[in-house]
């Protein structure tokens, strides 16, 4: 599902539905949940009395408190015990890696969550047994009603203490003259990677991957030789790394025979098998001899490979059979659904060469079988007719919580010539698209990317800087693959904001945000923001909170990815951790990127 940003995004207005973390409720629920809400002072037990002898429960004033104080400690946001995250809705819906669901809305006895609470699976109990303090009978009861009610939760966000992106409305309870605006890197214009080598003799191109490891770059590629003389039918997967992001080195690794020799730079493949448009993930969560994974376009289908270093790589099959695929897929860990991920592209008719190209989404357990795609992004109608979809690089923001991009190339078929835009998504599946400015424009005839800009699927993060490393072209896709085809292609780089993607904007005139209704654990708030700017922490009434109103807050006015928030030269804001509170920006000629709340420094 796609939905298109116009280039001058209007001013944001209280949306009647707001969908975070997957839950989409009316605000009329939002204003019962928030206004029926009692001093966080009272005890959850009490809370607990008080509830049981009404007929509603209201999730912000009954079982918040309770999650709070009995389960966020190891399946909150710091912490994901058994992969379990309470405070996700999705997470509680999916299970941990039991596999069962922790919480079945409207069937308690299928509720693990409930079960373990009440201690009827005698080898475990939740909390654990060394933890003093036990659910009371009231409690779980509570707890019991709510899920037979059917677990609803209001629109709030459980911040903890993960970076949050300005990327769109899905934040936001209400606002005045602000509008969204993306943010496009600066594009360098560095030849980083050049085609110089025999292997490299036609072209470099598809989209490179690019990873900062340990204060060393390290990035793969794909090269095509000049003939097929002891050449696997497609491009080979090639190696390069540098200790400072410019200058490159490709070393002799002696692993893929070319031509008679092994002194080059390949590492995939090792036999002849069709490959082509790979991409390199690291997989935290995978035994150590598969800590890396690659995933390119065979012959019939998507093809997967595994390796412990990112050189050595053993190939484990064909993951996904039965697509059609002319571009770049991508393909993540996903550690929110505890799912391996995968974006390539697909069909509108439902089979190759029906209908236009869009770009499909396939998740599995399993990385080495992941079922057919389904749709998630195409062009509209009109778009169609001149444009086709070349690549579907997409990624999960490691830096903030529930941030997805994807980076479409887009190719007009008149010309030939490749544009990337930018869209967002907050869960990886419903994505919208700004479609200006253009995120990597083409360059001007003569420059290294006047013809085509193959993005990679994620970023680099550098200091308070972003690098999107993209292979480039003069020369149009056609004439790089014809035969005998002269050496082009290079790899370079744009730079952008750290976070920077997409703001939220104020004229001088001032605007103002309200973010929904939030939890966080931190002491201190920092934004990422330029302009003039004041923050107020509002209760869940929504009244200014004492000693943290904008009157009180010291006025920002900067530009820094990293501003400290304070009132009145303080910037303590522990008191309010675990309890439900908005943030309100008052803005003025300001672009605020992302807030987080934060641990004291020591």
């Amino acid at each position: 599902m796609t939905h298109s940003l116009p280039a001058a995004a209007p001013t944001l207005r209280a949306p009647r539905h707001i969908a975070v973390c997957a839950v989409l409720i009316d605000l009329a629920w939002l204003n019962l949940a928030v206004l029926c809400g009692v001093a966080a002072a009272v005890e959850p037990h009490d809370q607990a009395n008080a509830a049981i002898a009404q007929d509603e429960i209201d999730f912000a004033r009954d079982i918040l408190p309770l999650l709070t104080k009995h389960c966020y400690q190891c399946h909150g946001s710091k912490r994901n015990e058994g992969g379990l995250k309470l405070s996700d809705p999705d997470s509680a819906l999916q299970g941990g890696a039991s596999g069962r669901p922790a919480i079945v809305p409207g069937i308690p006895e299928a509720s693990r969550m409930l079960q373990l609470i009440k201690g009827e699976d005698l080898d475990r109990i939740m909390p654990p047994r060394e933890v003093p303090e036990r659910l009371s009978g009231e409690e779980i009861t509570l707890f019991e009603r709510w899920i037979r009610a059917g677990a609803k939760r209001p629109t709030m966000l459980d911040a903890g203490s993960e970076k949050q992106l300005l990327i769109d409305g899905q934040l936001v309870a209400r606002s005045e003259n602000v509008t969204f605006r993306a943010h496009p890197p600066r594009k360098t214009s560095e030849v980083l990677i050049s085609a110089d080598r025999a292997w490299e003799g036609s072209h470099i191109c598809g989209q490179p991957t690019v990873m900062l490891e340990e204060g060393r770059y390290r990035a793969w590629y794909d090269a095509y030789a000049e003939d097929s003389q002891d050449q696997a039918p497609g491009p080979r997967l090639c190696y390069a790394e540098s200790q400072d992001g410019r200058n490159w080195t490709k070393p002799e690794l002696g692993l893929v025979p070319f031509r008679g020799t092994t002194a080059n730079n390949i590492v995939f493949p090792d036999k002849p098998i069709a490959y082509r448009g790979g991409t390199v993930f690291y997989d935290s969560e995978a035994a150590v001899a598969e800590r890396y994974k690659l995933v390119g376009v065979g012959s019939d289908g998507l093809e997967g490979a595994v390796s412990s270093d990112g050189v050595h790589w053993f190939h484990v099959g064909t993951i996904l059979r039965g697509v059609e695929v002319d571009g770049k897929c991508t393909c993540f860990l996903d550690p929110r659904l505890r799912r391996y991920v995968l974006y390539c592209q697909s069909w509108t008719g439902g089979e190759p060469g029906k209908g236009s190209v869009a770009i499909g989404r396939s998740e599995s357990t399993e990385f080495r079988s992941f079922p057919s795609p389904k749709i998630v992004f195409q062009l509209d109608a009109e778009e169609s007719k001149h444009r086709d979809l070349r690549s579907a690089t997409a990624t999960m923001y490691s830096r903030a919580g529930n941030a997805y991009f994807l980076f479409p190339a887009i190719v007009d078929r008149r010309s030939a010539a490749f544009d990337v835009q930018l869209a967002v998504s907050r869960d990886g599946v419903k994505w919208a698209r700004y479609r200006e400015p253009v995120w990597i424009p083409r360059g001007m005839n003569g420059e290294l990317d006047s013809m085509c800009v193959f993005p990679s699927s994620g970023c680099v993060a550098r200091g308070d800087e972003l690098v999107f490393h993209y292979a480039a072209s003069s020369t149009s896709l056609d004439k790089l693959a014809s035969p005998g085809g002269q050496k082009a292609g290079v790899i370079t780089r744009a730079i952008g904001r750290l976070d920077g993607f997409v703001s939220a904007d104020a004229p001088e005139t001032g605007g103002t945000l309200t973010t929904i209704p939030l939890t966080f654990v931190g002491d201190r708030l920092e934004v990422n923001a330029t302009g003039r700017l004041r923050v107020a922490l509002l209760d869940r009434q929504g009244r200014p909170v004492a000693g943290h109103t904008l009157d009180e807050c010291d006025i920002i006015d900067g530009d820094s990815v990293r501003h400290v928030v304070k009132w009145k030269g303080k910037t303590s804001v522990s008191a309010f951790c675990g309890q439900l509170v908005q943030l309100q920006f008052e803005l003025q000629r300001a672009s605020l990127y992302a807030f987080q709340f934060v641990a004291a420094q020591p």
